[in-house]
């Protein structure tokens, strides 16, 4: 793996692969992506809409990267030449940079990962709006930007925690599954289609728990599709009892 990229398209396409490993990768995927965004020194920085994100050079700058290549190439990838490849294309030069440092902190802390204690230095990207495919579908309007929304989104449908939730749910509600905030019950509505259908909301996010945190039974809740949007409208987000709170008030002013 001798070949570098050599255009933003390049850069992009890299990119791409990187926040799949993130988002949708299994575990040991995420767990290599993660050690690698902590330990980068020479980190590429780009702006999406108005959240940062940040990806080290040293995996980002060989042309058409995965995981697999990396491994197999560790000890003879030299970030000294990745860096050469990313200044060509870069509009400004690697250099430490306190704001983006202080971002580089807070995308750590929405992941949920602490970040190695030496300096780093960065390049700036900006990407205005113009954000990947696979972060288009999100639509929650996640405050820390589309890609924890779908770093969120796929812990909460492919958690084995939360079938192990839902059945016990299911068992303290004969068998029925309704939302815990408006008691919305798919069954009833649409009949066997809506059988056992319910959305699980993890009521501590990724970035409020320490390494190697185990989420617990008791921490996820079941919801309609409604109020699962409406708990994630806020910073912090809504616990159940507030959002049942604000709904009522909501139905007494309409007269419900």
């Amino acid at each position: 793996m001798t070949q570098t990229i050599s255009s933003i398209d390049e850069l992009k396409e890299n990119l791409t692969l990187f926040e799949d490993y993130l988002c949708d990768g299994d575990e040991q995927e995420r767990e290599e992506v993660e050690k690698l965004i902590t330990r980068g020194k020479c980190l590429v920085s780009y702006k999406i809409e108005d959240s940062w994100r940040f990806a080290p050079s040293r995996y980002i700058g060989y042309f058409q990267n995965n995981l697999e290549k990396h491994e197999a190439n560790y000890y003879i990838i030299n970030g000294g030449v990745t860096n050469k490849a990313i200044d060509k294309i870069a509009k400004n030069k690697l250099s430490e940079n306190p704001y983006l440092e202080s971002e580089y902190i807070s995308y750590c802390k929405e992941l949920g990962i602490t970040p190695s204690n030496q300096k780093r230095k960065f390049w700036l990207f900006d990407f205005e709006n113009e954000d990947f495919e696979n972060n288009r579908v999100t639509n929650e309007g996640f405050p820390e930007g589309k890609l924890v929304e779908r770093i969120h989104r796929n812990r909460e449908r492919n958690s084995a925690l939360i079938e192990q939730a839902k059945k016990k749910y299911q068992e303290e509600n004969d068998g029925r599954v309704p939302c815990q905030v408006c008691e919305f019950d798919f069954q009833k509505e649409y009949g066997e289609v809506g059988k056992d259908f319910i959305e699980a909301h993890h009521t501590i996010p990724v970035s409020e728990m320490p390494n190697g945190y185990k989420t617990k039974i008791g921490e996820i809740v079941f919801v309609c599709s409604n109020c699962h949007k409406m708990l994630h409208r806020k910073r912090p987000w809504l616990k159940i009892t507030d959002l049942k709170k604000i709904k009522a008030l909501a139905n007494r002013e309409d007269g419900r």
